[in-house]
Formats: C-alpha cells, structure tokens, sequence
C-alpha cells in the first residue's frame, strides 16, 4: 500500500497498489500443430500463476531415442506481452498419463525439454501446462 507524502506524483503504478488480482483467458497463441483448449492466467501484484490445456494436431511427440529430451524443444504456444517471466521459468506438464518438464522463457515462449522415459504423445491428446513466477 502506498503511503502519500508531501510533493508525491499520483501515476498509474502508484495507484495500483498491486493487490487487485487480474485474470485472463484470452490472448495465447498456439504454435503450429498445437491448439489451444483452455488457458487462464491469474496475476497478484507481481505474482503469476498459468494454467495452460494444449492439444497436440499434427504428429506424435517423443523424446529422443534412449533419453527424457525432446528433440527441438518444441515451443508449443506462446503467452500474451505483458505475462512474460523476467527469467525464463521451468515448470511442469502433463496429460494425466505422460508428464515431463518445459520451459516458459522471456518471451513467453512455452517449450517442452523433457518426456516421460520411453513416452509419446499423440495426435489429438492434451497436454496440461502449469506455472507460478513472478514478473
């Protein structure tokens, strides 16, 4: 909470005493052979916590032969401007059977790293992507 003092400005940012959570559920791009199923954002002051369904269109993902990483790092969707980390963030998948490990980066890229050893997932299967960082 901002505290006024003599000779303070009055800006937007401090007005916003960053407690007022903002929601979102619109704005998010799929990267090809994905689409979008379900996405929402919740924001507390700098405090941001992503939920992210994702279905798989084109073709199967699996990991490289004898390993849990991802050939590529596939980006699979892309978060609106303004919902970036300032450090790209790891966070978790899955679609209730195979899981593995992504990457949200600084530009709100949202990259698979890792699979579930000797897993794939298929055309048409969701993958669910959750995350808490702060801006």
């Amino acid at each position: 909470m901002t505290t006024w003092q003599p000779g303070m400005v009055i800006t937007a940012a401090r007005l916003n005493d960053g407690l007022d959570p903002t929601e979102i559920t619109t704005g998010v791009t799929a990267a090809t052979n994905y689409s979008v199923s379900q996405f929402v954002a919740r924001r507390v002051g700098d405090e941001v916590y992503v939920n992210l369904l994702i279905t798989k269109t084109g073709g199967t993902l699996a990991a490289d032969s004898n390993t849990e990483n991802i050939v590529g790092d596939p980006t699979i969707a892309t978060l609106p401007a303004g919902w970036w980390p300032s450090e790209a963030v790891g966070a978790a998948w899955d679609n209730g059977i195979v899981n593995g490990q992504c990457v949200i980066s600084t530009s709100g890229t949202v990259d698979l790293r890792t699979i579930s050893y000797n897993q794939s997932v298929a055309n048409s299967t969701n993958i669910r992507v959750t995350a808490s960082y702060t801006l």
